[in-house]
């Protein structure tokens, strides 16, 4: 399991529960108990099958530096900037850490804009409207990331020639 699956994760579990308890403490709790949780269950076993060792998972400490880095950020920030900025903020240092590409961010815009259909079909427009608002600032972030992707494609073959 890498870094962006953990996030993904605990961002969800951050989202989920925010917009059901629309109180901004209870999330950051239950996010930060995942986190942990998640981080004590992925700690590295090792197992024999044959006189083979196989470790299961592979979960390094630039990892876990990384996700509690941004959370820390995310909530420091939230306080100043409100929960949009802060959520944008860290994650565009997560993906600028993690050096990850834009694809990651389209992905989650998809996901969000599932949820968002899902739930505006429910009835509840108030939060459907919130998350649409979420997907549309991931795109944003996606074609923003790959364009600096592509800048540095370009540099990158400019000094090779």
């Amino acid at each position: 399991m890498d870094s962006f699956l953990i996030f993904f994760i605990v961002n969800g579990i951050f989202l989920v529960s925010f917009f059901f308890t629309n109180n901004i403490y209870i999330p950051l709790i239950l996010s930060a108990f995942s986190l942990f949780a998640i981080l004590f269950f992925l700690q590295p076993k090792k197992t024999t099958i044959n006189s083979y060792k196989i470790t299961d998972i592979n979960f390094t400490k630039d990892q876990y530096i990384i996700i509690t880095t941004c959370l820390i950020i995310f909530v420091i920030l939230e306080k100043f900037i409100g929960f949009d900025g802060a959520l944008f903020t860290s994650f565009i240092i997560f993906l600028l850490l993690t050096k990850s590409d834009s694809r990651i961010c389209f992905f989650i815009a998809f996901m969000l804009l599932f949820i968002t259909a899902m739930i505006s079909a429910v009835g509840n427009t108030k939060t459907a409207e919130g998350i649409a608002i979420l997907t549309y600032y991931f795109f944003v972030i996606g074609i923003i990331w790959d364009f600096i992707d592509y800048l540095r494609e370009l540099i990158a073959k400019k000094t090779v020639h």
